[in-house]
């Protein structure tokens, strides 16, 4: 998905969110239709929250792959997992260990070297990515409390439905840039590969504790790095790897501990 974003970086954002949203609801809707689930859910004020803040967060991080290397971008959205742990922690109550804040420190100090060696990022699109993850930590915390209530399903079609009337609003508003054959293409693609990944993320955030996930979501950097040296041959600075080497041992070191922490609490 990320890698189709990249192609289509001289579109508008609302655009590619636009289409986007408009293959994943083509995607979910024959599903529900044929399982005949209900479509406004139990639980709708939650569900809207996660749609409204899911767009907000989209769009951060839409355009930070648009304006900043691959690497760099997702470096910057994979501080989403650290915010819905910590976020977690206030909302429901889930425990972990003190030292895990010393590993959550360490991911921050990375992502600051990565902004500060990589003079590519400017501090705009740097805060646009921080308030991207923030924000996306908030909505994957909504996604936990609505396993109680929804269908995987329906919290996925809320994302889509949400989103497609906040962005076509801002489209017919004068951000628009008619595609080519090519760009419709790639649209498309995001699209599909949006919604795959959707619903895997989203199980795992409903069936699992948001530490738990944190492991897994941080592998998406080091496809980023590959994909982005093979097809844009984007290079970084040295400091700036590093910068990313801290935040996945900070994200690794983290989410061992809780698991040792988890795995000690059940025992005494």
């Amino acid at each position: 998905m990320n890698v189709c974003i990249k192609f289509v970086r001289h579109i508008p954002t609302p655009e590619v969110m636009l289409f986007r949203a408009g293959v994943q609801l083509l995607l979910s809707l024959p599903i529900i239709l044929q399982h005949k689930l209900n479509v406004l859910g139990n639980n709708t004020k939650l569900l809207i929250a996660r749609g409204v803040t899911g767009t907000l967060a989209l769009f951060c991080y839409i355009y930070t792959l648009q304006n900043m290397p691959l690497a760099s971008a997702m470096t910057l959205y994979y501080l989403a997992p650290i915010m819905t742990a910590i976020l977690a922690r206030y909302i429901y109550k889930e425990h972990f260990s003190p030292i895990q804040w010393l590993f959550f420190i360490l991911s921050f100090a990375g992502i600051v070297m990565v902004k500060g060696f990589d003079t590519r990022i400017s501090l705009f699109e740097f805060c646009v990515g921080i308030a991207g993850a923030l924000i996306s930590g908030l909505s994957y915390n909504f996604v936990r409390q609505l396993g109680k209530t929804e269908r995987p399903i329906i919290t996925v079609l809320y994302f889509p439905l949400v989103t497609f009337p906040i962005v076509l609003c801002v489209c017919l508003y004068g951000y628009w840039l008619t595609p080519t054959w090519i760009d419709l293409l790639w649209m498309l693609s995001i699209g599909i590969t949006t919604q795959v990944g959707q619903v895997f993320l989203t199980l795992s955030y409903q069936y699992e504790e948001a530490n738990k996930v944190v492991i897994f979501s941080y592998v998406g950097i080091i496809y980023a790095s590959g994909l982005g040296y093979l097809i844009f041959h984007e290079t970084y600075p040295f400091w700036s790897v590093i910068g990313m080497c801290m935040v996945l041992c900070g994200v690794l070191m983290s989410a061992l501990i809780k698991r040792k922490f988890t795995f000690s609490r059940k025992i005494f």
